[in-house]
């Protein structure tokens, strides 16, 4: 009995020492950033296999920006899947895949999804 309790006693210290509380000065600064997407919007209408540009407000940009960004290509009518893109500077260049005609919306992923309004992919 009194081997268990030694052993119940280690276990419970190192995994204290692994279980320590991190300090602020231990912390990498994490910024949100939620930009507007500008481009596509309601309005708008790609055609399947053209390179398209998706833009966002880059006016309240912080200047340190910890996340990396994802352009993601929703399906809504069938869900079959997301379409992932890179991330630039305010705008990227993206190739619309071929994909049946209908309302899609843009999703800009970095610390969280910013949905575009839906638009329209039209046939080639």
């Amino acid at each position: 009995m009194r081997f268990f309790a030694t052993v119940l006693l280690v276990s419970f210290s190192v995994v204290g020492v692994h279980n320590q509380p991190v300090t602020n000065e231990e912390r990498s600064p994490g910024v949100v950033w939620v930009p507007k997407i500008l481009t596509p919007n309601a309005h708008t209408h790609w055609r399947a296999g053209h390179v398209e540009t998706v833009t966002w407000d880059t006016s309240d940009q912080p200047d340190i920006i910890t996340n990396v960004g994802h352009v993601v290509l929703r399906f809504v009518a069938d869900m079959t899947g997301p379409f992932n893109l890179a991330e630039q500077n305010g705008s990227i260049a993206v190739q619309v895949p071929d994909v049946k005609p209908g309302r899609y919306q843009i999703v800009l992923f970095g610390d969280s999804g910013n949905f575009s309004p839906f638009f329209h992919i039209k046939k080639h």
